[in-house]
């Protein structure tokens, strides 16, 4: 993982850093399913529906990209959403903002909402 490295995160469109989003939770996600006819099994929203004027159709336009509904579930952004082992970061762990993390369970940092409420859930 190249920390230093700028990338667009897939679900919020921002340009982010790792070493800087690390840990805090400043995305979202749905960890559920999505069904057409009832949602995301996750909150129940859905995609909205395409709703396209005659006229626009006729003259050939139609959408190219819909946008789901925003996720229910905070979480780092990025693809990657598992969680990391203090180990593994630790050289680079003098750069980064501890005390703005979420989700950390010594030795592990937690990237989502979801797996840091499953984890706190299974030690009980």
């Amino acid at each position: 993982m190249d920390v230093h490295r700028l990338f667009v995160c897939p679900r919020c469109d921002n340009y982010v850093n790792p070493l800087v989003s690390m840990g805090r939770w400043q995305c979202c996600f749905h960890p559920g399913e999505y069904d057409v006819e009832k949602g995301w099994s996750c909150c129940g929203r859905k995609v909205r529906e395409l709703n396209y004027n005659p006229t626009y159709i006729a003259l050939g336009a139609r959408e190219q990209y819909v946008k789901g509904p925003p996720g229910c579930t905070k979480c780092d952004c990025g693809e990657d959403l598992s969680r990391i082992h203090i180990d593994n970061i630790k050289n680079i762990l003098d750069q980064i903002d501890i005390n703005k993390w979420q989700g950390f369970d010594y030795p592990y940092l937690y990237r989502s909402e979801d797996t840091y409420i499953n984890h706190e859930i299974g030690t009980r």
